[in-house]
Formats: structure tokens, C-alpha cells, sequence
């Protein structure tokens, strides 16, 4: 990518290489606009053709600069891409442990209520981690707080065999207590 200076203004041979643009209807604000950004001539039939050819420039007198194809700035290295300068970021490689139920539900509630903090963990390489921590953090808590429910409430292997039914209802009524105190001190904290 390079640029051009003249004594009027600082142009840009990129845009448009090589192209003849028309002056009539939107063509003319166009014309306009590449005024400031591109060398260009204006041809005899009211044509304008943009200029990109670093012959061109030179022998109507103007400089050529042209842009590196890398820069470092404030610690991060850019790679220029077409006319834009991106990012090169590169994550942590981390082993891949599965992410279950409570570690998605935690990465879909940072995304939609806590976008700064989700982008934050993103950018530090640290959201995986979080996430399987969350997931790990739950599951634990999850069977510890049924094991004691169940045992305050008197639900035992005894009652499993006499009365299946009711068992099930028990332990699934725990279950949904311990899931909501889990979701509301954990996940969605």
C-alpha cells in the first residue's frame, strides 16, 4: 500500500487501481471524494482515471511513500491486510476439557449481562478456564448440597425400595432446589 504527496494534499493509490470513474450522478461525488484520497487525470471526455502506477506518480512529480507491511504499536503487532492495519492475536493454547451444562449457561449469561467482563476474559485467554472452573465449581456443589439435602430430609436407600415412586419425586424435588441455589450463587452471579 502507498501513498502519494504533492503540495495540496496527501493522496492514496489503492482504492480504485487502475479504474476510469465516470462524472455524471454519483460518479461526480465520488470524483469529489477521490480528490482528497487518490492521484488521479482528468481525460478530455470527462473521465477521470485514477492513478496507481508508481511511474505515473513519479513524472507528474509527486513522492511515493509506501506503508510497511507490519507495525508494532503499544505492544501489539498489526499486519497490514488490504487498506487496514489487524490485530495479530493468538491464544493460549489450553487443554480442552469439556465445558458442560452450568459452563455454557455461565458463557451465554457473561455474553448477553456482563459483555465487558466476557470480552475481558476473551481478550486475557482466560474465558476456557473460567468456564471450566464454573462447570467443575457447580458439579461439585450440586452433589454435595443433594447428599445433605437428601440426608436432612430423610431419603435413604430404605425408602427407595419400598416406595420407588415417591422416592423419585423426592430426590427430583431436591434436585431442583439445589440446581436453583447453584444457578443463582454460581452461573448467574
Amino acid at each position: 500500500m502507498c501513498y502519494c504527496e504533492n503540495e495540496k494534499s496527501i493522496s492514496c493509490g489503492v482504492a480504485y487501481p487502475n479504474r476510469t470513474l465516470y462524472k455524471d450522478g454519483l460518479g461526480t461525488e465520488l470524483v469529489k471524494i477521490l480528490r482528497y484520497f487518490m492521484p488521479f487525470t482528468q481525460t478530455g471526455n470527462g473521465l477521470v482515471k485514477v492513478k496507481t502506477d508508481e511511474a505515473e506518480v513519479k513524472k507528474e512529480g509527486m513522492k511515493m511513500t509506501c506503508f510497511p507491511k507490519e507495525i508494532t504499536e503499544n505492544g501489539i503487532h498489526y499486519t497490514l491486510h488490504g487498506d487496514y492495519y489487524f490485530p495479530d492475536l493468538n491464544l493460549p493454547d489450553a487443554p480442552h476439557q469439556s465445558i458442560g451444562h452450568y459452563g455454557r449457561m455461565r458463557k451465554a449469561y457473561l455474553e448477553e449481562h456482563r459483555p465487558g467482563f466476557y470480552e475481558q476474559l476473551i481478550l486475557s485467554g482466560k474465558l476456557y478456564d473460567h468456564l471450566v472452573e464454573t462447570e467443575a465449581t457447580c458439579v461439585e456443589r450440586m452433589n454435595l448440597m443433594i447428599s445433605r439435602m437428601a440426608q436432612a430430609e430423610g431419603i435413604d436407600e430404605e425408602l427407595k425400595a419400598k416406595d420407588q415412586m415417591a422416592w423419585v419425586g423426592r430426590m427430583n424435588s431436591i434436585r431442583q432446589r439445589a440446581e436453583e441455589t447453584i444457578l443463582e450463587e454460581i452461573v448467574y452471579a
